[in-house]
């Protein structure tokens, strides 16, 4: 009710009901907003959390670490180095390109493995290198490999430098990172955490105490390891898992914080449609 004066006569109006109505959708639309606004928990998102944050020194026992061994279809880099150049280049022509790697992986390597160049083992586990002939380097490691290359070169050539490398050493990082893809690495010790990184981290949503880590069976080609590990616990850096090996791949779970993200979005659109929904009801009402 609204009183004013006009020729000092009293009058009164009463003022219309939308105004009144459309402050009170507009609160319940942002009590809705405050509501509905959901936070990720700070605590979830660290690391190690069981570490103790003081000046204190803190030993951390790695796992023994064990040398891949090579497999069939395997890429394997292998260089020998004589004292001719003819011959050398002879021999290092054997290094074939893998162009669908090449084409389809980020390459995180040297010059010398750049372009994904090696020699493919067959099925029977053997490469053939000019001159030398047909040598089984499968389930050897590669400083393994590089000893017996050596030591069959060493019947054709004097002092012949030999190097032998992964060239397909990939792993994949799915899921709830920032740059998820496959990567291929010319360094074989390689950890969980620095795939994470070369992955440019987990985001906030990224589930840390339970990543999930698979691998490729190494006594049976068809099958397969899955295991789940803890970032927030410092008991990674003594799992078996924590070196990985080649065709690991890493999926990294979205957290509750997300999904309820998703549905709180959802549910703000339907307050607004409803509110907005509500307040031509009421106007077109006060109209008619």
């Amino acid at each position: 009710m609204i009183l004013y004066s006009i020729n000092n006569t009293t009058c009164s109006v009463k003022t219309s009901g939308v105004f009144s109505a459309t402050f009170m959708l507009v609160g319940f639309y942002l009590f809705g907003c405050l509501f509905l606004t959901s936070c990720v928990d700070a605590r979830k998102i660290s690391y190690f959390r069981d570490i103790p944050d003081t000046t204190s020194k803190v030993i951390l026992h790695l796992p023994t670490y064990k040398s891949p061994v090579i497999k069939k279809d395997d890429l394997i880099f292998i260089s020998i180095q004589t004292i001719d150049p003819a011959i050398t280049k002879l021999l290092n022509a054997g290094n074939v390109s893998s162009f669908s790697m090449s084409n389809n992986s980020n390459v995180n390597s040297g010059s010398s493995l750049s372009n994904n160049t090696g020699y493919l083992v067959d099925e029977n586990g053997e490469v053939e290198i000019p001159i030398v002939g047909k040598i089984k380097i499968s389930e050897l490691t590669t400083a393994e490999a590089k000893n017996l290359i050596k030591k069959s070169s060493e019947n054709f050539f004097k002092d012949a430098t030999v190097d032998v490398r992964f060239a397909n050493f990939q792993i994949t990082v799915i899921g709830e990172v920032n740059k998820p893809s496959n990567f291929i690495v010319p360094n074989e010790r390689i950890t969980l955490l620095e795939a994470i990184g070369m992955a440019g981290d987990l985001t906030v949503y990224g589930k840390r105490n339970n990543i999930l880590l698979i691998r490729h069976g190494e006594d049976d080609d068809r099958s397969k390891t899955a295991v789940r590990l803890n970032l927030n616990s410092k008991s990674l850096f003594s799992s078996p898992y924590y070196y990985l090996r080649p065709k690991d791949i890493i999926y990294v779970e979205t957290n509750k914080s997300k999904v309820a993200s998703t549905d709180l979005m959802q549910a703000k659109y339907i307050t607004i449609a409803t509110s907005f929904l509500s307040l031509l009801i009421i106007v077109f009402s006060r109209i008619n």
